[in-house]
């Protein structure tokens, strides 16, 4: 419910009895009762007052839907409005302003309570209203991005726990695959390639040696065929993550293709070698094969061996 001077809006059809929000604007008082009303009501008193700003949607909706990530948005949130920080907590708090902290919790008719954003700096009472204004066109692109976000934690859990288990069937040494890992999405992060498909992309890229005979594994040296056996894990590997559902394209790619050569040297003949399989080829070579970095000069592109060289 909304009350200022002798005017009640009441979308409940009574007086609600816990004031969520206390905004002072141009001398009056807005309290709001019980549970945030609809946007139409808060653009009715946004006008009322001549502080509705069409451009605080504008320049705000078109940065946020052509995000990437969760991470975008927020970060999107904070330059376009100033703001000292915006931040996603997955708990929800009620809603609220203390101490230029204002608690927005999302909710979709949907899927329910999906945690609050929480905005921090020098927040008015008129940038309280206009962001109350087009809460729900906000709320619609969070809620894409936060379940999007959910699914990727989950897949991330999962191609984990399928993880550990090859380490523990093919006694991986754990400090030289952290090294690995690191590395794979430092160099990554360099060209720009999502730090959630970094993550997932480095701990499942040998996913397929799962499906390898362990005799394999126990030889000293391999023979031409115990080589064979193994470099069909890239085509295992892939085999079972393409069963996944929402498994990213790029990941797939980075498990199939992983030992290919730009000079088509690798065990598929391929050429067209997809960059961050490049990525994972290249730091297996130099960190766990130790392969000198000038001697893979043709094999992968140049940028990334630069790369490499910086890095070490």
């Amino acid at each position: 419910m909304f009350e200022f001077k002798n005017l009640v809006v009441d979308s409940f059809g009574k007086a609600g009895k816990k004031v969520i929000l206390k905004l002072d604007i141009k001398n009056h008082t807005i309290e709001i009762y019980d549970a945030i009303p609809d946007s139409e009501i808060i653009y009715f008193i946004a006008n009322f007052f001549e502080i509705f700003d069409p451009k605080f949607s504008e320049n705000i909706i078109s940065k946020i839907i052509n995000s990437n990530n969760l991470d975008d948005v927020l970060n999107s949130m904070k330059k376009v409005w100033e703001l000292d920080d915006v931040l996603y907590d997955e708990n929800d708090f009620e809603i609220g302003l203390s101490n230029n902290t204002f608690y927005f919790p999302i909710y979709s008719k949907t899927a329910g309570n999906l945690g609050t954003i929480i905005l921090k700096g020098n927040l008015s009472s008129d940038f309280i209203l206009n962001f109350l204004a087009i809460s729900d066109a906000i709320t619609s692109i969070l809620e894409g991005f936060i379940l999007k976000m959910r699914v990727s934690e989950l897949l991330y859990s999962t191609l984990e726990a399928l993880s550990k288990a090859l380490t523990k069937k093919i006694n991986v040494d754990e400090k030289l695959q952290e090294e690995i890992e690191n590395k794979i999405i430092a160099i990554g992060e360099k060209f720009n390639i999502p730090k959630d498909i970094l993550k997932i992309a480095s701990k499942i890229y040998d996913l397929g040696k799962i499906g390898v005979p362990d005799y394999v594994f126990s030889k000293k040296e391999l023979s031409k065929e115990d080589l064979e056996i193994l470099n069909k894990h890239v085509e295992y590997g892939y085999e079972i993550l393409s069963k996944i559902e929402d498994i990213p394209e790029q990941i797939l790619k980075a498990v199939l293709y992983h030992h290919e050569k730009k000079d088509g040297s690798g065990p598929l003949k391929v050429k067209d070698v997809p960059l961050l399989a490049q990525i994972i080829g290249i730091v297996l070579e130099v960190v766990e094969n130790k392969t000198p970095i000038d001697a893979l000069k043709g094999k992968y592109d140049e940028k990334l061996i630069e790369e490499m060289k910086k890095n070490g």
